[in-house]
């Protein structure tokens, strides 16, 4: 009797609890039915208000994160969606405008006057110019929301991106996170450069900061900016700069303690994109002993993210032919094939070129690498630098060369420095070859000077023209502000 007892307890003890269960259960599923049936009428609440105006004077309801409802004044979503508008006209303005700044700052006169003054510039470093039209010009920059950065025996014009942070307040869209991750960043490099102490893991919460931009804003007109802003961070971390060097001068090697804060890093942040680069990364440090190569910009340069594919870009394809291997660059966003197909021809027989130069034979037990690793396209003109690098059975050591070409996407064919600028070689040499020299000889001695610009090779970046010598570790950077005064400089930075 005892028995049978004990096992009704037990019975209804398994009831009762079954019991609780169920009733909690239900209680989240009503709970849960509430919260949605409010988000609906939430929804529909703000969609009539939408519809009969903002500015009514009424309340909205907010729904937090956590599916708490809250009231929202409707004139104050109005105000905030007016504030969105002017902020994201007032980042068009700045984003067209930078380049006409660039060209209307950078003249001897005031930039010596920028040098007495010294930079950070202030209003009040301003007020003591003497000079009405340069002190004109600069006030204009600082009011207009630019400032100047140091660039050692130069200076650059940046969107003063402090003033903006507090136009950016209280607004939740791409435009609030564009400014403030442009922000932080200026403040992180800026701290760089001072020798300022600085935390890796701001820099790595800043990537990851982007990504999630990326995948919250998937259509937004800032993606291209913070695309590039991802990239640039990305070479900073992975491959470092002289302010924060990865890899022992000496030795060529990557440091220690950078790879095990690599290591630290992909493994907190796994499941992103910053950590998916990082592994093929390490991958190919590991093929390399851990040496620098130019494969590790490419790997980071040529990483597709979110669905960008619209604009014009390059991505490798690797094709084999016995001896060789050939990455050849695909354009996305360019439908002409017979373009496609006329550039890369041209670079297979650059290919052999530079086999025949480096003293390659396809007879060799061995292979030939062409990477692309450098370039920059708009709608008009196409600038890539190639690296070749082949590796023979008996060789301890790589022989590797470079090459540039420039390409007219209109028509495909090659585009030399005479086209671009519309003039003939001995025009070009009167008045840029000067100024080629002058910076060859600054940084690589006389010997880099070159006699003339016949067929030498150029890149086009965003806002200079990279004249690269006979050795092509000799390189002069001529931004458009010095080349303003001799051609249309709109034309060729778009």
């Amino acid at each position: 009797m005892d028995t049978k007892v004990a096992n009704v307890e037990v019975i209804m003890k398994k009831l009762l609890i079954l019991s609780c269960v169920c009733m909690i259960c239900f209680t989240a599923c009503t709970l849960e039915e509430n919260v949605q049936s409010d988000i609906n009428n939430s929804n529909k609440s703000m969609e009539t208000h939408s519809q009969t105006g903002l500015n009514t004077g009424t309340k909205g309801t907010e729904i937090d994160s956590n599916g708490n409802t809250s009231e929202l004044d409707i004139d104050e979503v109005g105000k905030l969606e007016k504030d969105r508008i002017e902020l994201e006209s007032k980042l068009e303005q700045l984003r067209n405008q930078l380049g006409y700044y660039q060209d209307l700052v950078h003249t001897s006169a005031v930039d010596q006057i920028v040098f007495e003054l010294g930079l950070p510039l202030s209003m009040e470093k301003i007020e003591s110019v003497e000079e009405y039209e340069i002190k004109s010009v600069l006030s204009e920059l600082l009011e207009n929301g630019y400032k100047l950065i140091d660039r050692g025996e130069s200076y650059d014009i940046k969107i003063n991106f402090e003033v903006l942070m507090e136009d950016s307040r209280g607004i939740d869209g791409p435009e609030r996170d564009y400014v403030e991750l442009n922000y932080y960043f200026d403040i992180f490099m800026d701290r760089l450069a001072s020798k300022s102490p600085v935390n890796i893991d701001e820099l790595v919460s800043m990537i990851i900061r982007i990504e999630d931009h990326l995948n919250k804003w998937p259509n937004s007109s800032y993606n291209q900016a913070m695309n590039k802003l991802y990239k640039n961070q990305l070479m900073l971390y992975y491959l470092g700069n002289a302010d924060y060097p990865v890899f022992d001068f000496n030795s060529n090697k990557l440091l220690e303690e950078r790879l095990e804060l690599m290591k630290k890093h992909m493994q907190l942040y796994i499941e992103s994109d910053f950590a998916q680069i990082g592994l093929k990364y390490l991958l190919a440090l590991e093929n390399n002993e851990y040496a620098y190569h130019p494969e590790y910009i490419q790997i980071i340069d040529s990483f597709k993210k979110f669905g960008l594919d619209s604009e014009l870009k390059l991505v490798e394809k690797k094709t084999l032919d016995h001896s060789k291997s050939v990455f050849l660059p695909e354009l996305l966003g360019h439908n002409n094939l017979t373009i496609q197909e006329s550039i890369n021809q041209i670079l297979r027989d650059e290919v052999e070129n530079q086999m025949r130069r480096t003293g390659f034979s396809e007879s060799s037990d061995g292979t030939f690498y062409f990477n692309t690793y450098i370039y920059t396209a708009n709608s008009e003109y196409l600038s890539i630098e190639c690296m070749g690098t082949h590796n023979l059975k008996d060789w301890t050591l790589d022989q590797s060369a470079a090459t540039t070409f420039n390409f007219d996407l209109g028509t495909g064919e090659p585009l030399t420095l005479e086209r671009l600028f519309e003039q003939d070689t001995v025009e070009l040499d009167k008045w840029m070859l000067s100024i080629v020299n002058d910076e060859m000889d600054k940084y690589f001695g006389e010997a880099s000077r070159i006699e003339t610009l016949q067929n030498v090779q150029y890149l086009i970046q965003d806002d200079a023209l990279l004249i690269i010598g006979s050795d092509p570790t000799h390189r002069a950077y001529i931004p458009r502000w010095i080349l303003k005064d001799y051609v249309d400089v709109n034309k060729i930075f778009q």
